[in-house]
């Protein structure tokens, strides 16, 4: 085995251990989520903007794929502590949302977040506009959170 190989042996197993590692997180949230979670939200007036209840499954699945996907592609250049800042405050808004029901509360992590994440878009985008475009829809997804999440505080 060659040098060349051996790094790209090492490079496919650090991007195997990102997405292995944002994956775990990703089943965690969404075996934590209990019935009267979901039942609780349920009774809250929902945003006129809400997709149907399947989506957000479909889009995190999505989403943690493509989230060290792109970090994989400029982790030498990248600020790790911004990167696992971002995953830590999506953690703290699902358990301020769902499980201590602050809505407002939730809205102000989830602008802390979209800041991070346009911060980490910039980082990206400079270093690889490949990565910057994949990361892109996780930006925008955040976003998109962070309205439902003020409507729904509004209209509650």
């Amino acid at each position: 085995m060659n040098l060349s190989t051996t790094n790209q042996t090492s490079k496919l197993t650090f991007f195997f251990l990102l997405f292995i590692s944002y994956f775990t997180g990703f089943l965690i949230m969404a075996f934590l989520q209990t019935p009267e979670q979901m039942a609780w939200y349920k009774t809250l007036v929902q945003s006129p903007i809400a997709p149907p209840e399947i989506t957000f499954g479909i889009v995190w699945g999505i989403l943690y794929f493509l989230i060290p996907l792109s970090a994989f592609l400029v982790w030498d250049k990248i600020s790790h502590t911004l990167f696992y800042g971002q995953y830590i405050i999506q953690l703290i808004w699902s358990f301020v949302f769902f499980q201590s029901h602050c809505l407002w509360t939730g809205f102000v992590i989830l602008l802390c977040l979209c800041l991070v994440n346009g911060i980490l878009f910039k980082q990206f985008y400079q270093h690889s506009k490949t990565s910057g475009l994949i990361f892109l829809p996780y930006v925008l997804w955040s976003v998109f959170a962070t309205l439902l999440n003020f409507t729904v505080a509004y209209l509650n």
